[in-house]
């Protein structure tokens, strides 16, 4: 949220800038940003209404005014890219074995179980090897979003800044507890269904969760990193076997993430889940003249708001095969 109102002040900034500059790590661009606006001040004195405006614009002004300045602004690019981009050797792996990721354990314990062959192989050296060791879903410079939303607590994180800990959550799940006298005078025929009062703060005592049987307003038992799919670590794929076999196939099996040629999605081409889940539009962003999307983009093809997810569904193809297609 800090990140996003710098950004929206610094708006107005960039628009008078002239020619882009080369992109910077974030700590450097947000240290730069700070020195420019707390100490030097702004280079063009914005307008109090100006910034009066931009602190009361609603979230779809806000998207377009941003998608204005993307392709005729450089400089705004460049700031988008420091503040809410991250490469994917950047972003902090989580294991599906929550007990890795427990609060309590210390990375130099984590390190113990990458023994080196190595002897002069220190822990720097170390980290990198197990860093590459753990496979996620994004490659080492391929860039994507840096805010995701927690599996677990379902709270918005960076995915460059997760520590243990981070996420409190229940393991378990919230149901009904029949071992009190809670629920002794409610009579679902006049009052419904208990179940239907899980998330009723008043009625929290009425409930317990099932990792640590405690009340269902209590705070998570489990403090772990954020999960999400992009810094999940995925299994490797397998070698080959060392049975004699043509190129291609060896090819076939050696790849597991790929891109699809359509949505541009990364997904486990061996997972035939994943490999049906394209979703697209047929068609192309214009400009809305619709009055419910007042300064907004809309979809050619179905007329949708232009953030709306693809209107039409098929098999990812991947990015090689689609390029042999055309």
């Amino acid at each position: 949220m800090i990140q996003f109102i710098m950004l929206r002040t610094h708006m107005t900034n960039l628009t008078h800038a002239s020619s882009p500059e080369p992109p910077q790590p974030r700590q450097e661009a947000e240290r730069n940003f700070r020195a420019q606006t707390s100490t030097a001040g702004p280079s063009y004195n914005v307008p109090i209404a100006v910034e009066q405006v931009v602190q009361t614009l609603s979230e779809t002004k806000l998207r377009f005014l941003i998608q204005s300045q993307l392709c005729d602004n450089p400089n705004f690019v460049k700031t988008i890219e420091n503040f809410f981009l991250v490469k994917g050797k950047d972003i902090i792996r989580y294991h599906e074995d929550t007990e890795s990721e427990d609060c309590g354990e210390s990375e130099e314990s984590e390190l113990e179980e990458f023994p080196s062959d190595v002897e002069s192989e220190n822990s720097n050296d170390k980290r990198e090897r197990k860093r590459r060791e753990k496979v996620i879903l994004a490659e080492d410079e391929e860039v994507i979003p840096k805010n995701a939303i927690c599996e677990n607590c379902k709270e918005e994180f960076e995915l460059d800044r997760n520590e243990r800990g981070c996420c409190v959550w229940h393991l378990g799940r919230k149901v009904l507890n029949d071992a009190e006298d809670f629920w002794a005078d409610h009579d679902p025929n006049c009052h419904g269904d208990p179940e239907i009062f899980i998330d009723d703060p008043d009625l929290a005592e009425g409930f317990l969760w099932t990792c640590c049987k405690k009340a269902g307003d209590a705070d998570g038992c489990k403090k772990t990193k954020h999960k999400n799919k992009h810094n999940i670590v995925r299994a490797r794929v397998p070698s080959p076997s060392p049975v004699r076999t043509s190129r291609k196939r060896k090819a076939e099996r050696a790849v597991a993430m790929v891109n699809c040629a359509t949505c541009h999605e990364r997904y486990d081409g061996n997972n035939e889940e994943e490999s049906e889940g394209c979703r697209f539009h047929l068609g192309y962003k214009k400009v809305s003249n619709k009055s419910e999307y007042a300064e907004s983009f809309e979809w050619s093809c179905c007329g949708e708001v232009g953030d709306n997810p693809g209107c039409e569904f098929r098999e990812h193809i991947p990015i090689n095969r689609g390029k042999r297609q055309q």
